[in-house]
């Protein structure tokens, strides 16, 4: 009689005699039959872990789960009767292709539900659901619980599909659309805006640079991504959450649909902002697309640091005449507590911290002026502050930049430092010219999050 609600896969570092509380929301299926139900956890159900016990990895819940008739949800202080009140929508003018923002919200007249349902909505000219001049939006999934007299305020953005006649339309909303709520009343789950509020035409357009020429969208997970989204979440693939800084990957897949009449040409995908380094193309996606036909590319976050690596993946087609369409992607690093951890110092034990581009602060990475012939050395120390053994790969210290020609490594570290070991490498500065010389000192090493400890030098020759 068990029902699966879901797999949910766990990446996690748990210290001895730690525990996780775990938060997740499952769906409700259709179709099962109602009932009270217990709720089962099993965790490494496909026997990855070699544990000293396996007999303990499920537990039940001491209470159970009311289900009502239908599948759809169920709750007690009467029956159930989800109804709608004022459907509302942006205004302003908007092409075939670009989104339009719609608003309703959900009342429980009736008693306690907890469940899921979907939500259609359509476009309408005559204000009469279901006609033949309808065109359908979407389908909103919705998975809440439900207070009696409680209200819910929705608000989602739909993109409006290729072929839509040019027009003022009625926005309407049902709830339930499938039927899976045995409801109390059945009749008052559709609702109709109370005048023409969504504007189809060639004159529309929105911010960010979107315009009718453009006539394409972007998704993920089915769900549309606007342009200058500026708030990544899981739904739409967006947020790519924890993910230890150790080589461990997590790829996302974002759909290019046109929506215009004619090819579009995607001319470039690339990762821009702050961290674009954690973020990169996995699969590039196809360069035409034909009337109606969607492509896909594929995001990978690999964090190269702990915390949160925000950057925007930015699109570039035939049709973006202002600028690109970008939204941004969010995840977060975190760094392993058992592994080795990498830390330099320069003059009078002040660290240096890893991407200081500064060269400067009586650290030593500002040589002294020199006069041509004449050379200079700074050393530095490499320690290991973390709990593993560091091991350098080879080159042991890499110089690069424009001005690399006038630095040398004079000594090497060594390659393998033990927890709370620490070793020294010798940098000469011996320009053949003058000018000013600048450098960056690379240290590769196993530090799950600073594999490539750079940091720049600078002197100068007269």
């Amino acid at each position: 009689d068990d029902i699966v609600l879901g797999v949910e896969r766990e990446i996690e570092d748990l210290l001895a005699g730690q525990s996780s509380a775990e938060s997740e929301s499952w769906r409700v299926p259709s179709g099962i039959a109602a009932g009270d139900y217990f709720l089962g956890v099993f965790i490494d159900s496909t026997d990855v872990i070699a544990e000293t016990d396996e007999q303990n990895n499920i537990a039940w819940s001491a209470q159970t789960v009311s289900v009502g008739s239908g599948g759809g949800g169920g709750g007690g202080g009467g029956e159930v009767d989800l109804t709608l009140e004022r459907v509302i929508a942006d205004p302003t003018p908007r092409p075939v292709g670009e989104d339009v923002h719609i608003a309703w919200t959900i009342v429980n007249a009736g008693g306690f539900f907890n469940g899921a349902f979907d939500q259609e909505v359509h476009l309408s000219l005559d204000n009469v659901w279901g006609n033949a001049d309808d065109i359908v939006l979407g389908v909103e999934p919705e998975d809440e619980d439900f207070a009696p007299g409680q209200r819910s305020f929705e608000n989602e953005s739909f993109v409006i599909p290729l072929g839509t006649p040019e027009g003022v339309y009625y926005v309407g909303v049902f709830i339930d659309a499938s039927g899976e709520i045995a409801e109390s009343d059945e009749a008052n789950n559709i609702a109709m805006s109370a005048e023409p509020v969504v504007t189809v035409g060639s004159g529309g357009g929105g911010g960010g640079g979107g315009s009718h020429e453009r006539a394409y969208s972007v998704f993920g997970s089915g769900r549309h991504i606007e342009d200058d989204d500026v708030s990544p979440r899981r739904d739409d693939s967006t947020a790519f959450n924890r993910l230890r800084v150790d080589g461990r990957i997590r790829e996302r897949e974002f759909e290019i649909r046109n929506f215009g009449d004619d090819d579009l040409r995607i001319e470039n995908v690339e990762v821009r902002g702050r961290h674009k380094r954690d973020f990169v193309i996995a699969v590039a996606p196809n360069q035409t697309l034909a009337p109606g036909e969607s492509t896909v590319v594929i995001l990978r976050f690999d964090p190269i640091r702990g915390g949160v690596r925000k950057a925007r993946l930015a699109i570039e087609t035939s049709r973006d005449t202002d600028d690109a369409y970008e939204f941004k992607v969010k995840g977060r690093g975190f760094v392993p507590t058992n592994a080795p951890d990498a830390t330099v110092e320069g003059r009078r034990d002040r660290e240096i911290r890893d991407g200081d581009l500064r060269a400067g602060g009586g650290d030593g990475t500002r040589f002294r002026s020199l006069e041509l012939g004449e050379a200079h050395e700074r050393t530095f120390t490499l320690r290991n502050d973390g709990v593993q053994t560091l091991i350098l790969a080879t080159p042991l210290i890499r110089l690069t930049g424009s001005g690399a020609s006038a630095f040398s490594v004079l000594s090497m570290p060594a390659m393998i430092l033990a927890p709370g070991a620490s070793t020294s490498f010798t940098i000469r500065f011996a320009p053949e010219t003058t000018g000013k010389f600048r450098s960056n000192v690379e240290i590769l090493s196993n530090d799950p999050d600073e594999a490539a400890y750079t940091f720049r030098i600078v002197g100068r020759a007269e």
